[in-house]
């Protein structure tokens, strides 16, 4: 990801480079605020705890085999879901 600034105006807007699909994100800067740290000094997870998402290698299949829905994107529909995913 690629992120670019107006000197002018930095509060105002940041430009986001979708590295795959080359298609530009604009959003609205917000300040950001001090984030919580541990007693080891990381980032405390937002919630309180974290929560492994990710299936077992042993569940893949089963998975695999439960998809039923095809959804057509375009490339900037592709780009969007992409950022929404990794954040």
């Amino acid at each position: 990801m690629l992120a670019a600034h107006d000197d002018s105006n930095l509060s105002t807007q940041c430009v986001r480079m979708c590295a795959v699909h080359d298609c530009r994100v604009m959003a609205a800067a917000a300040p950001v605020a001090a984030a919580k740290q541990t007693v080891d000094g990381l980032i405390a997870p937002h919630g309180g705890k974290l929560i492994n998402l990710q299936l077992q290698p042993s569940q893949w299949e089963a998975a695999i085999k439960s998809c039923n829905k095809t959804v057509e994107a375009s490339d900037r529909n592709a780009c969007d879901v992409e950022l929404l995913s990794i954040g």
